[in-house]
C-alpha cells in the first residue's frame, strides 16, 4: 500500500522545513475503523517562503511566516460535538473559489493550491497507523493519537479460542463422571456408618476415587490433535495446507453447512473478456476484435483529418453534419473504447533494472508522451479540485511511501519488476480511504490504489490493479489498439490505433463502494480541453443515472448473466467548464467537513451521476476453479448442505451455480426478491409450496426477512437443497453463519478468500480461506489455508473423519482407564469392611497411567476404520459423523458398563482363585490390569500400525521389567510359580473375552455402514 503526504508539504525543498510550519489540524475523535479517517489541516506559515517559492512549479507568491515558535496545533473533535468545523471554515473555501473564473489558469491554480493557505482535507491516504511498517522511504509525520487511541488498540480484542463440539461433548461427560466419583464415594460412606469423623472417611473415598476424573484425557487429546494437524500439512495431496488453529480438527468431521464465498472461491478470479454489446447491431465478442478494431481506426483517422474530436457526446456529434451509418456506428465504438481505457484505476508496470537506473527510465517514459502534453501549455486551465492539485508539477523531494502491514518485505517487493502505482483513492473523490474492494461486493469491485511516481513506458499487457476485471478490460482495449502506456495521480495518456498519444488530466476520482456500486472519473483532454465525465457500476444503480434505458439494456443484461458473465454497464456525460466548476466549489467544500464527510461527498458527486448517456455493457467471465463441480457433488452427496453466499447479482449467482453443479440443471430456482413486510410475508408462504427447490435471494431481501421473519425463513432454509444469497454483504454474511448455527444446533463451516470474508470466517465453527489473487487476509484469519477449493473434499472427508473418529475413541478409552482402576478400589473397600486405604499407590500408580498404558493407548490416533479410497467412493459415510455416534451417552455408558465389569471380575476372581495368597493381591490384581488394557486396545483397533504393535510390546515389556525392580510391590519369588501365570490368564480372559465376544456379536447383528463396506 502507498502513502503520500499532505499537498501543500509536498513542495516543500527538505524535512527541516517540514518540521518548522505554523499551522492547526482540525481531526476527528479516536473511532475503530481503519478504513476511514477524516480531518483537516490549516497551515498559516512555512518556514522559508523562498525556499517554497523556488521548489514551487507554479508562481504563487507565499506570505512571509509569522516570528512565532514554529509548531502544528492539535485539535480533536469530540464525538459530542453538534456543530461540524469544516462549516466555520467554509468561508475561507469560498472566498478563494470566490476571486478565481473558469478561464484564468492562475486562479484555478490559487483555488486548487488552497490548502497552502486555506484549508486542506485530509483522509486515509495522508495516515499511518500505528504498527505499521514503512517498506520503503521516510517519513515525518505528527503524531494524532496515542495509547488506546490508537486504531490498533482500538480495534485489540482478545482472540475467541473456538471449542469443538467434542470439547463441549467431554465436559459434559467429565461431570457425569465427578457425579459418579461423589455417588461411590458417599454409598461407601453411608455403608461405613455416619459414626464419628465419617467426613473424613469421604473425602478420603472422593480421593481414592479421583482417578475416576480422566485428567490425562486432555494431555493425550490435545497431542492427539496436534499430530492430525501435523498429518493435514504433511499431505501430499493438498500440499500448501496450513493448520492455523490446531484445537479444532475434529471439527472437520462434523461439518453439516457449507457457506462459500464465490469469487476467488469457487470461481479462479481471473478475469477473460467476453462480450461487449452497445446499440444494435453493435455487438462484439473475443472472436470480432479485428471489427473493432476496423471501427476505431476509422473513427481516429476521421478526427485527424476532420480535426473534430469525438469526446462530445453521439448527440452533439451528429448534429454537427450528416456522416455515413458506417462513420457513426465507428464514432459510438470510440466512445465506449475510450471510457473502458479511461474509466478504471489500472496502472501500467514497467521494467526495473535497479534503483540507479529508474530515473532514466523515467526520463525515457517521459519523452515519449511529452509530444503529446507539449500541446497542453497555452490551453486554458480550468478550477481543478484539490488533489487533482497535484495536476501540477511533480514535487522534487517528497516521493510517496510505501508501508507494508508485516514485519517484512515480500521478495517480490524487491524483485526486478515493480508495479507503479499511482493513487485514486479519493482524488478529489468521495471515498476519503473508502476501500477499493468494497465489502459485500465481487461484481464490480473497483478498488484505488495510491500515488506513486510517474510511471514509465509500459509493458505490453502488463497491468496493476485492484480487481482482475479490471486490468481484463483494459487488456482488451489495448488488444483492439488503444493502449494505455502512462498513469499518475495528475494525467493519463493513451496510445491510439494511428500511433498517435492522447493525453488527459485527471481531475477527479470517485471510487468504487459497496454503497455506491459504481466508480466514476472526470478527466480534461489536454489537446482540446473537452470535460468528460465517465461511469461504470451494477446496472441496479446504473439505469438510474441514464437519460434515455434503450430497450435493449435489459436484455443484454440477462443475456449475459445467463452465461455467467460479470457485467459493467458503460456510460458519459460531457460537462461543461462553468457546470464543472460550479460542481467543484461545492466538493471541495464537502470535503473539509469532519462529520458525515462520506454522505456530504457522495450527495455532491451524485448532482454529476444524471442525465448520463449509455455507451454499452461489458461482459467478462469468471473461470471456475479446478475441480469445482465434483467437489461440491462429493459433498452434497456426503450430506453437507452448501450455501453461496456473494456480492454478484442474482443472475450471475445462478449461472454460476449451476455450471459449478451447486444447483442441478434440472432443479427449480426460487427467486426470493422483495422490497416490504408484506411481499417477503407472501414470498415465504409460496416458498413453502415449493420443497426442493434452490433458494436465491437478495441482501434487501434478506435483511427484511431476518428482520421480520426471522424464525420462518431460516425453517424453509433449512429444507432448501441448496441457497444462493447474492448482493449481500459481510456483516449479512456473518450474520447468515450465526443465525444457522444458532438454530440449527449444526456445525458450520465457511470457506472464502478476501478480507470481505474474514468476518464469516471468523464466526463460523470451522473457518477455511483460500489463499487468492484478493491476498492473505482470509487465509491468515481462518482456521485452515488451503491453496484451491477442490481440497477441501480432502480436508473434510478424510482428515476431518480420522481426526473425529480418532479423538472419540481415544478420549472413551482414556475415561474406560480411569473407571477401570477405580471400580477395583470400591471393590477391595467393600471387601475389606469399607476400608479408606488404597490398593494401588507409588509408583504402580502412576506407571499406570503413563508407562504401561500411555503408548498403547495413544496409538489409536493412527487408527483408521476405513481406508482413504472407500471414503472417497462412497461419500455417503460422513453423514454418520454428522449424527455424532462416535462418542454419545449410548457409547459412553457402554464403556461405563465395560469398565464396571472388568474391575469387577478381575477383584473378584482374584480373591477367589488366589485365596491361599491373598497377601499378594497387589501383584496379582496389578497384572491382570495391565494385561487387560493391552487386549483391550488389540480388541479396539480396526486396522494395525506397525507402531500400535511396537507401542504394545514396549509396555508389556516396562511392565515386565518393573517387576525385577519393583519388588516392594511384587513377591518376585510367587509370581515365577505356574499358579500365578495360569490364574491371572484366567481373570485377563474373563475380563476381556465377554465384552469383546459380545461387541463381535452386536457388529455381526446390526453392523455399521463401514464395516459393511469392510466385509
Amino acid at each position: 500500500k502507498l502513502r503520500r503526504a499532505v499537498h501543500c508539504t509536498q513542495r516543500l525543498p527538505s524535512d527541516d522545513d517540514v518540521r518548522k510550519i505554523q499551522g492547526e489540524m482540525l481531526v476527528e475523535a479516536p473511532r475503530k475503523a481503519i478504513y476511514d479517517f477524516a480531518g483537516n489541516i490549516s497551515v498559516s506559515s512555512f518556514a522559508s517562503a523562498s525556499a517554497v517559492t523556488s521548489a514551487s512549479a507554479q508562481s504563487r507568491q507565499f506570505t512571509p511566516p509569522s516570528p512565532v515558535q514554529a509548531g502544528i496545533q492539535m485539535s480533536v473533535l469530540s464525538s459530542n460535538d453538534d456543530a461540524d468545523p469544516g462549516s466555520a471554515q467554509q468561508n475561507n473555501v469560498d472566498d478563494d473559489g470566490g476571486d478565481s473564473n473558469g478561464g484564468d489558469g492562475d486562479a484555478a491554480e490559487r483555488k486548487d493550491d488552497g490548502a497552502d493557505s486555506g484549508v486542506e482535507s485530509l483522509s486515509l491516504e495522508n495516515t499511518l497507523w500505528a504498527t505499521t511498517v514503512v517498506a520503503s522511504g521516510t517519513v515525518v509525520g505528527v503524531v494524532i493519537y496515542t495509547g488506546k487511541d490508537t486504531r490498533s488498540q482500538m480495534n485489540a480484542s482478545q482472540a475467541q479460542a473456538k471449542m469443538g463440539l467434542l470439547d463441549h461433548e467431554l465436559n459434559t461427560l467429565s461431570k457425569i463422571l465427578c457425579a459418579m466419583m461423589v455417588f461411590m464415594a458417599l454409598v461407601l460412606t453411608m455403608l461405613k456408618g455416619f459414626m464419628g469423623i465419617w467426613y473424613i472417611y469421604f473425602f478420603r473415598f472422593i480421593l481414592l476415587f479421583s482417578s475416576i476424573i480422566p485428567i490425562s484425557m486432555r494431555v493425550n487429546l490435545d497431542l492427539g490433535k496436534t499430530l492430525y494437524s501435523l498429518l493435514i500439512m504433511r499431505d501430499n495431496k493438498i500440499p500448501g495446507t496450513v493448520v492455523r488453529t490446531s484445537t479444532i480438527p475434529e471439527e472437520l468431521g462434523r461439518i453439516t453447512y457449507l457457506f462459500s464465498d464465490k469469487t476467488g472461491t469457487l470461481t479462479q478470479n481471473v478475469m477473460v473478456f467476453k462480450t461487449l454489446q452497445m446499440a444494435p447491431p453493435l455487438g462484439f465478442s473475443s472472436d470480432t476484435l479485428p471489427l473493432i478494431r476496423t471501427y476505431l481506426l476509422r473513427a481516429f483517422q476521421h478526427e485527424l483529418e476532420s480535426g473534430q474530436s469525438p469526446l462530445s457526446s453521439t448527440t452533439t456529434t451528429s448534429k454537427r453534419g450528416r456522416a455515413s451509418k458506417e462513420l457513426k456506428a465507428a464514432k459510438r465504438v470510440r466512445h465506449c473504447i475510450t471510457a473502458l481505457a479511461l474509466c478504471h484505476n489500472v496502472t501500467p508496470m514497467a521494467e526495473d533494472d535497479g534503483d540507479d537506473d529508474n530515473n532514466n527510465n523515467e526520463a525515457a517514459g517521459d519523452a515519449e508522451i511529452q509530444a503529446a502534453q507539449r500541446g497542453s501549455q497555452d490551453v486554458t486551465t480550468l478550477a481543478l479540485p484539490q488533489r487533482a492539485a497535484d495536476v501540477e508539477a511533480p514535487a522534487p523531494s517528497r516521493s510517496p511511501v510505501s508501508v507494508s502491514s508485516s514485519s517484512s518485505m515480500s521478495g517480490n517487493a524487491r524483485g526486478s519488476r515493480r508495479a507503479l502505482m499511482d493513487s485514486f483513492d479519493g482524488v478529489g473523490g468521495g471515498g476519503d480511504g473508502s476501500r477499493g474492494d468494497g465489502p459485500g461486493d465481487e461484481d464490480e469491485k473497483v478498488g484505488v490504489d495510491h500515488p506513486g511516481a510517474v510511471a514509465p513506458t509500459a509493458v505490453a499487457g502488463k497491468y496493476q490493479a485492484s480487481s482482475p476485471d479490471e486490468v481484463a478490460l483494459v487488456q482488451f482495449t489495448e488488444s483492439v489498439g488503444v493502449t494505455l502506456i502512462q498513469r499518475d495521480v495528475r494525467s493519463m495518456t493513451l496510445r491510439t490505433p494511428t500511433g498517435e498519444h492522447e493525453a488527459y488530466d485527471v481531475l477527479n476520482v470517485f471510487p468504487f463502494t459497496s454503497e455506491r456500486k459504481r466508480m466514476g472519473i472526470v478527466v480534461r483532454r489536454r489537446d482540446t480541453g473537452k470535460i468528460m465525465f465517465y461511469l461504470k457500476g451494477a446496472e441496479s444503480v446504473m439505469i438510474k443515472t441514464i437519460s434515455h434505458v434503450a430497450d435493449w439494456l435489459n436484455e443484454e443484461l440477462d443475456n449475459m448473466a445467463r452465461i455467467g458473465l460479470r457485467t459493467l454497464v458503460i456510460a458519459q456525460r460531457e460537462l461543461s467548464s462553468d457546470e464543472y466548476e460550479h460542481f467543484h466549489r461545492r466538493f471541495q467544500q464537502a470535503k473539509t467537513m469532519i462529520k458525515n464527510r462520506d454522505a456530504q461527498v457522495n450527495a455532491v458527486v451524485r448532482t454529476l451521476e444524471n442525465g448520463m448517456e449509455l455507451l454499452g455493457v461489458t461482459g467478462v467471465e469468471d473461470k471456475l476453479q479446478e475441480r469445482v463441480k465434483p467437489t461440491l457433488e462429493t459433498l452434497r452427496n456426503a450430506g453437507i448442505k452448501c450455501w453461496m453466499l456473494t456480492g454478484d447479482k442474482a443472475e450471475t449467482a445462478i449461472c454460476i451455480g449451476r455450471s459449478c453443479r451447486l444447483v442441478d440443471k434440472v432443479q427449480s430456482v426460487f427467486k426470493f426478491m422483495v422490497t416490504s413486510k408484506r411481499e417477503a410475508a407472501r414470498q415465504l408462504d409460496l416458498f413453502g409450496t415449493k420443497p426442493g427447490s434452490a433458494l436465491v435471494i437478495d441482501g434487501v431481501s434478506l435483511e427484511i426477512c431476518l428482520t421480520n421473519f426471522e424464525q420462518e425463513f431460516l425453517e424453509l432454509a433449512c429444507q432448501a437443497s441448496s441457497v444462493i444469497c447474492c448482493r449481500c454483504s459481510p456483516t449479512q454474511k456473518a450474520q447468515m453463519v450465526r443465525l444457522m448455527k444458532h438454530h440449527t444446533g449444526k456445525r458450520a463451516a465457511a470457506i472464502g478468500d478476501g478480507g470481505n470474508d474474514v468476518s464469516m470466517i471468523q464466526e463460523a465453527d470451522v473457518g477455511i480461506g483460500i489463499v487468492g489473487k484478493e491476498g492473505k487476509q482470509a487465509s491468515l484469519a481462518a482456521d485452515f489455508s488451503i491453496n484451491q477449493f477442490s481440497f477441501i473434499s480432502r480436508l473434510v472427508l478424510w482428515h476431518g473423519r480420522n481426526s473425529y473418529k480418532r479423538s472419540a475413541r481415544l478420549s472413551q478409552f482414556v475415561i474406560h482407564r480411569g473407571l477401570i482402576i477405580s471400580v477395583i478400589q470400591a471393590v477391595f473397600s467393600v471387601l475389606f469392611y469399607y476400608a479408606a486405604i488404597p490398593i494401588y499407590n507409588g509408583w504402580l500408580l502412576v506407571g499406570y497411567a503413563t508407562f504401561y498404558t500411555m503408548f498403547p493407548v495413544f496409538s489409536l490416533v493412527l487408527d483408521e476404520d476405513v481406508d482413504e479410497q472407500t471414503v472417497f467412493l462412497f461419500p455417503e459415510l460422513y453423514k454418520d459423523l454428522q449424527k455424532g455416534r462416535a462418542m454419545s451417552f449410548k457409547t459412553f455408558f457402554t464403556w461405563v458398563w465395560i469398565s464396571v465389569y472388568q474391575g469387577g471380575i478381575i477383584m473378584i476372581l482374584a480373591i477367589v482363585l488366589f485365596e491361599d495368597n491373598f497377601i499378594n493381591v497387589v501383584g496379582i490384581t496389578f497384572t491382570a490390569l495391565i494385561l487387560s488394557e493391552l487386549l483391550n486396545l488389540a480388541f479396539e483397533i480396526e486396522k494395525w500400525h506397525w507402531l500400535m504393535v511396537v507401542s504394545e510390546l514396549a509396555s508389556l515389556a516396562m511392565y515386565i521389567a518393573s517387576v525385577f525392580v519393583l519388588q516392594s510391590y511384587f513377591d518376585f519369588s510367587f509370581i515365577r510359580t505356574q499358579s500365578f501365570f495360569w490364574k491371572v490368564s484366567v481373570i485377563t480372559l474373563a475380563s476381556t473375552v465377554p465384552p469383546a465376544l459380545a461387541q463381535w456379536i452386536i457388529r455381526k447383528l446390526s453392523p455399521a455402514v463401514h464395516n459393511k463396506l469392510n466385509q
